[in-house]
């Protein structure tokens, strides 16, 4: 393989060539999340910093080939099989494609399941290889080909110390290789404002005290703290009758959760709305008094979504939320699976007399660490570093 050659003339990468990058991504468009986002930020940014690059990007749980960003034209490209053996095969031999007719500088794996198989491209290629790392998934002990293929990344990204913590921990991974890479929230978007009123007469919004939680309702997910919020639900009513719980998001989980109020008798409360386009979702920001969600998060970019707003935030302690919240600076950390401390916080965050909810104060603190231009900063620094 041809390697683009620096100034100095030698055999080596150079950051400033017309490089090929390929992106393994689980998701881009194919379902909405906090990695989902995390992916879309990551190759905006970069093709933003590096137009000169050319970004080979596909989604595994992708349906169909979308335009990223208009401006940057980037392509993701789908699976089209159902079945999910076949979408693998399908997403595995579209990545071998492309190794085998472009010329690939880098791989980026968004996931530890593709450590092992996309590791074995990089050796085939001789390009450089970095894997993101978000949450649960990589804080587990992994079985052999999954540590093998970490240990031969040329750089692990984390969204937070937690997770690498986690990763190296409990996969003998060298902590050298891991550098933190954290998500952002579009802060020109995500911010306070008036609520719509066709919003408010949609969802029946008057002088209600609002909860919020926005989630994937997965059944491989019950991490998300929302049963044991719901818990919490008959307590928090009983301060605040007038109360309404929304959830935004949905999933395999509805029926099991609908059957959860049902049983405990607070579905009068709780309103699922399932999924909503952006504009809807900054409404339910600006129009709740405490985002809730006692999770076990690698990072949790909707903690910034809700603070950038100016909302309240209710989380577990156990997790990357620390991060966002800044060590429990900015909102409440809580045993997650404690309905009694989840009302306890959540009442504290509706009467409004705490510091951790002056909007003003926590889009500020926010924005200090987690602003858009942070991360794109640390996103140069640490491509740059991978093809020093």
């Amino acid at each position: 393989m041809n390697l683009p050659k620096n100034s100095a003339g030698d055999n080596s990468y150079s950051i400033e060539n017309n490089l090929n990058c390929l992106f393994l991504f689980s998701s881009v468009y194919g379902s909405i999340g906090g990695i989902q986002k995390y992916n879309q930020q990551l190759i905006q940014a970069w093709k933003g910093s590096f137009p000169q690059h050319r970004l080979y990007v596909f989604g595994f749980e992708d349906n169909k080939n979308q335009t990223i960003d208009s401006q940057t034209v980037v392509s993701v490209h789908g699976c089209s099989y159902k079945t999910r053996w076949l979408r693998k095969l399908e997403f595995c031999l579209n990545a071998l494609r492309c190794v085998l007719f472009n010329r690939v500088d880098l791989i980026l794996a968004g996931h530890i399941r593709y450590a092992f198989i996309f590791s074995l491209l990089s050796k085939l290629t001789r390009a450089r290889y970095v894997i993101v790392i978000h949450g649960e998934e990589a804080t587990q002990s992994k079985g052999y080909f999954a540590r093998w293929g970490l240990r031969c990344a040329d750089a692990i990204w984390s969204v937070s110390r937690f997770t690498a913590n986690g990763c190296t921990q409990e996969n003998g991974i060298n902590v050298n290789k891991v550098v933190l890479i954290p998500n952002y929230a579009d802060e020109e978007w995500y911010s306070p404002g008036p609520v719509a009123p066709e919003f408010k007469e949609k969802y029946l919004i008057k002088n209600q005290k609002i909860l919020l939680t926005v989630s994937r309702l997965d059944s491989r997910e019950k991490h998300k703290g929302i049963e044991n919020t719901l818990m919490a639900i008959s307590k928090i009513a009983s301060r605040y009758p007038e109360l309404i719980y929304f959830i935004v998001g949905s999933g395999d989980d509805l029926p099991r959760l609908l059957d959860v109020c049902r049983k405990l008798k607070v579905d009068h409360l709780v309103r699922f709305v399932g999924g909503c386009s952006e504009v809807e979702l900054l409404d339910f920001y600006r129009s709740s008094h405490c985002y809730v969600m006692p999770s076990t998060e690698g990072f949790g970019i909707v903690y910034l979504e809700a603070l950038l707003t100016g909302v309240p935030v209710v989380s577990g302690n156990q997790d990357g939320s620390e991060e966002p919240l800044q060590e429990g600076r900015l909102g409440w950390r809580v045993n997650k699976h404690s309905p009694e401390a989840i009302a306890t916080a959540c009442i504290e965050a509706l009467v409004g007399a705490d510091p951790r909810c002056k909007g003003s104060w926590l889009r500020e603190e926010t924005l200090k660490k987690f602003g858009k231009q942070a991360f794109e900063q640390k996103l140069r620094m640490n491509i740059r570093k991978l093809f020093a």
